[in-house]
């Protein structure tokens, strides 16, 4: 372990990440010990969803660690990534608060209010309070679309000192407050909005007594400012119909706001920024394929070797996956067809010098192994494929001094 100090002297504890795995498919973290390491199956009938969260974090969050600790803004975050998809969302404002509190909203539709169903509880409740909340709320056209384990808010809430959640809907200001997962309020109206005022705010404390090992020797929560603001940097240019403003109260830093309205294209001319690049603009393709929403854009650099970023349903995916599979083989057999007279460049060769990001998003996502950092749908790398590969041949049939100039960097690889 090692420390450095935050801004304003604070004293941060970094704790390194590894992807060891138990028996259980719970992360091991050095210095981490599990909260329970005696739980069968036979318990879980008598413990509620909290309970269960509580009693084996790791199985929820990876750890209780550094990295489990900044999990939590992420579930919170994606239900609000989920209304930007659907169109209903165009504002994000996060504040990480100088009590050690972290707030999310947004000017989405607001998580429903009414009784769900027969389950006897508001859509609020049934987020912050059930596991499988998201399946139960696809009636009312609000479901949690990226998480990452697919528990999203009610772990962040069961793992919390305290969770307020104010939902503005139809004139009305709703709120609820829980306490270590357990409603401390029912649902109720504290308030007027403008009857076009909606959206959703979650503001929470994360529990101490959980997140034991991530707390500094003052015994404060060791949140990294710089480590979130560049999330919520990288969300922006996936979700270009969006604006991400995040306020560090915590460290005393200046706002950040990010927005990106050519998406992906924008995060390619910024990861290549003072370098030489071909072409001036980077290529963008973007594709819907059943229930499938794809975005791609690259550009060659002067670097020596490739940069592709490979994203899951607005997760990164540091292992790539079967999308960026679809993408290299795309790649290759289209540059490789750029002359009349077909290369045989291989694909080491074609990615030589690259810069590309590729996002997809899919209805029901599949991962290699319990981190979650590969995409595994099988289908993707047929469909990514046939997308990119269409749109990569036309391109450099519409603009063949761009393909020329494709060939032309390639050759100083094989000569």
């Amino acid at each position: 372990m090692a420390r450095k100090n935050g801004a304003g002297g604070a004293d941060v504890l970094l704790q390194q990440v590894v992807t060891h795995y138990d028996e259980n498919g719970d992360i091991i973290t050095p210095g981490v010990v599990k909260i329970d390491q005696v739980y069968g199956a036979e318990d879980a009938p008598a413990l509620k969803g909290w309970e269960a969260i509580r009693r084996r974090p790791g199985m929820y969050i990876g750890d209780v660690g550094i990295r489990g600790l900044h999990h939590l803004f992420k579930e919170i975050i994606d239900n609000s990534v989920d209304e930007v998809l659907t169109g209903n969302c165009t504002a994000i404002d996060v504040v990480l608060g100088d009590d050690y509190s972290i707030t999310v909203s947004d000017n989405g539709r607001g998580i429903p209010v009414d009784i769900i169903g027969d389950s006897g509880k508001t859509g609020v409740e049934l987020v912050f309070t059930d596991i499988h909340a998201g399946g139960k709320l696809h009636g009312d056209g609000y479901k949690v679309f990226g998480g990452l384990h697919g528990i999203g808010a009610s772990a962040v809430n069961a793992l919390s000192e305290w969770l307020q959640c104010d939902v503005k809907r139809s004139g009305k200001v709703h709120r609820m407050r829980f306490e270590r997962g357990v409603p401390m309020t029912s649902l109720e109206t504290v308030g007027d909005c403008d009857t076009e005022g909606r959206g959703t705010t979650v503001t929470w404390l994360a529990d101490k007594t959980m997140f034991h090992p991530a707390l500094t020797n003052a015994g404060n929560l060791a949140y990294d400012g710089g480590l979130i603001a560049n999330r919520y940097r990288e969300l922006a240019y996936l979700l270009p119909a969006a604006r991400i403003t995040f306020h560090d109260r915590l460290y005393e830093k200046p706002p950040q706001t990010f927005h990106f309205p050519n998406g992906v294209a924008d995060y390619v001319r910024d990861l290549n920024w003072g370098r030489d690049v071909f072409p001036a603009e980077p290529i963008a393709i973007r594709g819907t394929v059943g229930e499938t929403h794809i975005e791609v854009a690259l550009q060659y650099s002067d670097a020596d070797g490739s940069a592709i970023l490979g994203f899951g349903n607005m997760l990164p995916t540091p292992d790539d996956g079967t999308h960026v599979t679809g993408f290299r083989r795309a790649l290759t057999t289209a540059v490789n067809g750029i002359s009349a007279v077909r290369t045989k460049h291989d694909g080491k060769t074609t990615r030589r010098g690259l810069t590309a990001v590729i996002s997809v998003t899919v209805h029901n996502p599949y991962w290699y192994g319990s981190s979650k950092t590969r995409l595994a749908n099988h289908e993707l790398a047929g469909i990514v494929f046939s997308l990119v590969y269409a749109r990569l041949k036309n391109h450099w049939a519409q603009y063949p001094e761009q393909g020329q100039g494709v060939l032309k960097r390639l050759m100083r690889y094989t000569d």
